[in-house]
């Protein structure tokens, strides 16, 4: 038997910062599950597993547990998390929001949207703010789609122009986008998904919630999503790890300081080549500090992941050349990063960070 798994495709959800604080903590919930169904069934602790003893040495705290065996538990569940936020789902706080509508919510929304025709107060203004709200709650709710289009051709207002528009809020230019998409207004669609991306920068979550939607009705109106390529358009992502400068004394030469300057341009024509403007490093002295200066070069946004504190990470990894200024070259860098994430809270060994921090900043 072929068997070729096929799971969901996740090709495009966003992972942000809470994302990944949620999945240690589905992480070492797996493993307590695991555990806890493990010993019900009599297994109990072992150095080696043995199948016919029931002994496992998984069998102890999740804390305690490798790494190796951590990354399995923390891959599962970011998969799940990456699965939900591709069916729709929203996680907030500490509720998951359904993709499918609820009737009950879906029947208020067509019967205020009623209301608001018979008093006559129906407009533009009126309409978008009932679905700006309910596409926070149920952004793949179809009816209220077919009944917002319906409406705004039945009121026969045509949509503002985008310069009669000065608001800065984020979900109403989404929503005047999403409303010119339903009408097949391709041209007005684009310059309104354009401005609501200048305006939502960094907000990575609700511009992937934004095309989603805006890809479902797409292939719901036209069979294909292929005009999203020419709407949305946002700097790449690069996630970086390289060599740091090679020590004065270091017997095999793999970064000699003399070719810092030709280093420099190679990355920065990578980057140019590859259209990047959010990047993810390290910062440590060399090639680290070279990808994110070349990132802000371009008008980007760094973020900065360090496996511990800076305080600690300097001595260790960046102040370690005499009469150099990487020390001043790496607290610059600090200062402009959009965001930096400290992936432990006391010191470890620098033989096992390294393999560490580069899962760390892929996941």
């Amino acid at each position: 038997m072929t068997y070729h798994p096929q799971p969901i495709d996740t090709s495009e959800v966003v992972i942000d910062t809470e994302h990944l604080k949620l999945t240690e903590l589905l992480a070492k919930n797996t493993h307590e599950i695991w555990a806890k169904q493990r010993l019900a069934d009599g297994w109990q602790y072992g150095s080696q597993r043995d199948d016919t003893l029931k002994q496992h040495p998984g069998l102890i705290p999740y804390e305690d547990l490798p790494d190796s065996e951590k990354e399995y538990d923390r891959l599962t569940a970011l998969g799940v998390i990456k699965t939900l936020l591709a069916l729709g789902y929203r996680l907030e706080g500490q509720r998951v929001i359904p993709s499918q509508p609820d009737p009950e919510e879906e029947a208020k929304v067509v019967t205020l949207l009623k209301d608001l025709k018979k008093s006559g107060e129906i407009n533009i203004s009126s309409l978008l703010n009932i679905h700006r709200e309910t596409i926070k709650i149920k952004p793949h709710t179809p009816i209220i789609y077919q009944v917002l289009g319906e409406a705004i051709l039945q009121l026969g207002e045509p949509l503002p122009s985008l310069e009669k528009i000065t608001t800065q809020d984020y979900w109403t230019l989404a929503t005047l986008g999403e409303a010119s998409l339903i009408l097949q207004q391709w041209s007005q669609a684009r310059d309104w998904y354009q401005q609501a991306i200048k305006v939502g920068q960094r907000r990575y979550g609700d511009l992937s919630s934004t095309r989603r939607n805006a890809k479902i009705l797409l292939e719901s109106l036209e069979g294909n999503s292929d005009r999203l390529t020419d709407w949305f358009k946002w700097p790449r992502l690069a996630v970086f790890s390289g060599h740091m400068i090679d020590l004065p004394d270091r017997p095999q030469p793999r970064f000699p300081a003399h070719l810092e300057t030709q280093i420099y341009q190679a990355i920065r024509e990578r980057l140019s080549q590859l259209d990047v403007g959010i990047g993810y490093a390290s910062a440590a002295c060399g090639s680290d500090i070279l990808f994110l200066e070349a990132i802000l070069e371009r008008k980007g946004e760094i973020h900065l992941v360090l496996p511990y504190s800076a305080s600690q990470f300097i001595p260790d990894c960046v102040d370690i050349i005499p009469d150099s200024n990487w020390k001043e070259r790496f607290n610059r860098l600090l200062d402009r990063a959009t965001e930096v994430n400290v992936a432990n809270d006391g010191y470890i060994d620098r033989d096992w960070y390294f393999p560490h921090n580069e899962r760390y900043k892929l996941h």
